[in-house]
């Protein structure tokens, strides 16, 4: 989002002696206007952003829902109602073309727009991408894409959480963010950092080693996987044995494998552990998956489980806090974010509950945290 300047300071949107405003043109370029009347008209925004007024003229307010509001010469807008505004102001216009964004309605007074711009009106996240979802299925529009709004066909399009893929020995990850430090792209495979020597492949190009602490930039044209070398082993393909430190119920063990995802159990000090690598979680966190660690009691299952760990921390997209941490945890080097969710009302039964049940207990907590 583009920030008002002032020289003098700004608050809300006011400067001393009048108010910011942002006036924009057909490429999108901005600049940072003043007016010393709280409520204007048209043709002082048209005025502002140092263009003679013309028929031809439009002004369009950019709400902060993402939609454009035409405003004409005569009509009067109230710059305190939600601080700096920012105005399209735009010369040879013709018909108002329409074109939907998900649910949001854009009305842009020429035939074409590039998708960056699409994504700018629309106020897409960072991580989110433009998709038109055409007659041979979905497409996916670089940001440089020309989007001719008035053709018949692309009247309807979506934003999507843009992902990236790395296969790292065999495992397929699912990332939210493009670079990601190799060794955390092996710990949340399921590998030890320190166990192996990383190979980057790339498709028609000779394999590099890198090391844990290099960023993967998965942008970069042809990455196909990372491949892992034990140091003494000169074809070693194979993964190290997951852990077995201690043995779990017949029904946990059955509904873990079912699961298909790579899990150990390991024993830190006096405190047993349950590790579940690649573990996948709901979009609205700012990673797709997570080592998800249950601390299981000595006499399990006749004592409860008691809330989930993970590892990297689980953060909200949206900023906010999630509540009711739990002390971090250090298992084999790394330190796990606590969890404290416990059952109400009906409390642990050992008859009935074991991890398969307190799997549930944390798919349900994850989800309230992005629905809240």
């Amino acid at each position: 989002m583009i920030e008002a300047k002032a020289e003098e300071p700004l608050v809300d949107g006011v400067v001393a002696g009048g108010f910011a405003i942002e006036t924009g043109d057909a490429e999108f370029n901005f600049a940072t206007a003043y007016i010393a009347d709280a409520k204007v008209v048209g043709s002082q925004i048209v005025e502002a952003a140092g263009i003679r007024p013309a028929d031809d003229v439009v002004v369009l307010q950019h709400l902060p829902t993402g939609e454009l509001e035409s405003l004409r010469m005569n009509e009067t807008v109230d710059l305190t109602a939600s601080g700096v505004e920012r105005f399209f102001v735009l010369t040879g216009a013709s018909a108002l073309n329409r074109v939907f964004v998900d649910r949001l309605e854009l009305a842009w007074p020429y035939k074409t727009l590039a998708a960056r711009h699409i994504k700018f009106l629309a106020k897409a996240k960072p991580n989110e991408q433009l998709v038109l979802d055409g007659p041979h299925g979905p497409v996916v529009l670089d940001d440089d894409v020309i989007v001719d709004i008035s053709k018949e066909g692309v009247e309807h399009l979506r934003l999507e959480k843009q992902t990236w893929t790395l296969n790292v020995h065999g495992v397929p990850l699912t990332l939210s963010t493009p670079t990601i430090i190799a060794r955390d792209a092996l710990v949340l495979a399921g590998f030890d950092p320190k166990d192996w020597r990383i190979i980057l492949k790339v498709v028609r190009a000779p394999a590099v080693p890198i090391s844990a602490d290099d960023v993967v930039d998965l942008r970069t044209p042809g990455i196909e996987k990372l491949r892992l070398m034990k140091d003494d082993v000169n074809n070693g393909e194979a993964p190290a044995q997951p852990s077995r430190a201690f043995a779990l119920l017949a029904v946990d063990e059955a509904h873990l494998n079912r699961l298909g995802l790579r899990w150990e159990t390991v024993v830190e000090g006096q405190r047993r552990w349950l590790l579940i690598h690649n573990y996948p979680v709901l979009p609205g966190y700012e990673v797709d998956r997570v080592i998800l660690a249950l601390e299981i009691p000595p006499d399990y299952p006749g004592a409860a489980i008691y809330g989930f760990f993970t590892y990297p921390p689980l953060k909200l997209t949206n900023g906010r806090q999630i509540p009711n941490p739990r002390p971090d945890s250090e298992i084999a080097g790394r330190v796990y974010t606590g969890w404290s969710r416990y059952r109400t009302p009906v409390q642990w039964d050992p008859n009935i509950d074991n991890i398969v049940t307190q799997l549930a207990l944390v798919e349900q907590a994850l989800e309230k945290e992005v629905v809240a």
